[in-house]
């Protein structure tokens, strides 16, 4: 799930005196729409209650399945008129190690960016480290000189170990960011010693195409970036996703163009119609329209409809916005261009 979507709308402008919204305004919205402002007709004691079932709840649960869901949906939009530049990645970034690498220095790792296209994205759910000695280390991800996350993990000697991370690292490949894994050695250890890559043909051809990984080896980890890089993995396999990823024009759409472009607030309004649909479909499954709203089912119906329709027709054009020519790990196939004409004429 794209995390910067969750600013682009709110439940509601209402204080809320549930103790999980600690009594401020619920998700601060920065275009300013609501999901209880598409449904208009809930009465004010409903936002009294609190818990399962509960307005708050069933607001809540309608934005996470409409930023899930309208991803899905705008990414089957795009496809009828896009196509990836570069096929998907799925696999192991790093070779099986041979050996010991015993020039290594206390804090080893691996780096990448992506210096190939614009759009690119790797997601890390897990990846394998190998030392002689094995021990305690700390496995730490970085954005450039901040540190991401870290984990705290045991390493058994002379294999590779598998590690899942305890929370799922998306990288953003952006102009100037590079991206880093690093780990430290006990003392007297040394890392197994493996390749990034066998350098043949294969399916290495399609990250490679993407993104560019190299190994580091340093004293001080502060480093990480400005030590030469080598082709050596450092006893680290990443098992990574890399691919195309559109998603990322939506928080493009705040850095670039600030709170109020066009696109932007088109985005917002979708999400909120389509978070206004499915809550109007819980209130429907739900007693809530028996005590709390001034409305029958009938009339809920007919909003459901109005809003998936409102939804739709954004979703539509939203496709035929998506700048393609700008962010390059796509290419416009004749299906868009010809979607393209004929908005303009």
């Amino acid at each position: 799930m794209n995390p910067c979507l969750y600013s682009f709308f709110g439940l509601s402008n209402r204080v809320c005196e549930c103790p999980d919204f600690a009594n401020q305004p619920i998700d601060a919205s920065i275009s300013g729409y609501y999901i209880d402002q598409k449904l208009g007709y809930l009465q004010d004691f409903t936002y009294a209650n609190c818990g399962d079932g509960s307005i708050w709840d069933i607001l809540q649960r309608a934005k996470d399945t409409a930023i899930l869901d309208f991803q899905s949906d705008i990414a089957a939009q795009l496809h009828k008129g896009l196509r990836e530049r570069i096929a998907p990645f799925s696999g192991q970034i790093g070779k099986a190690p041979s050996g010991i690498i015993s020039s290594a220095q206390r804090f080893n790792g691996i780096r990448f960016y992506g210096d190939k296209f614009t759009g690119v994205k790797m997601i890390l759910k897990s990846l394998q480290i190998g030392t002689t000695l094995g021990g305690a280390t700390t496995v730490k991800f970085w954005k450039n000189n901040e540190l991401l996350f870290s984990q705290n993990v045991n390493l058994l000697p002379n294999q590779m170990n598998q590690i899942v991370l305890t929370s799922v690292q998306d990288f953003v490949f952006e102009q100037d960011v590079k991206y880093a894994v690093t780990y430290d050695l006990v003392s007297g250890s040394y890392p197994l010693s493996n390749l990034i890559s066998c350098g043949c043909a294969g399916e290495n051809n399609t990250w490679k195409k993407m993104a560019t990984v190299e190994g580091v080896t340093m004293q001080n980890e502060e480093d990480v970036f400005l030590v030469g890089g080598n082709s050596s993995a450092n006893g680290i396999i990443l098992n990574a996703l890399v691919y195309c990823d559109f998603s990322q024009w939506f928080c493009w759409l705040l850095k670039e163009f600030g709170d109020i472009s066009e696109d932007f607030l088109i985005v917002a309004n979708a999400l909120t119609f389509k978070a206004a649909m499915i809550a109007t479909q819980h209130l429907l499954d739900s007693n809530l329209i028996n005590f709390s709203t001034l409305t029958n089912k009938e009339a809920l119906y007919g909003k459901r409809a109005h809003f998936e329709k409102e939804y739709n027709t954004r979703v539509e054009y939203l496709a035929t916005r998506f700048p393609a020519s700008k962010y390059n790990c796509f290419l416009c196939s004749s299906i868009n261009q010809i979607n393209r004409r004929s908005l303009i004429l």
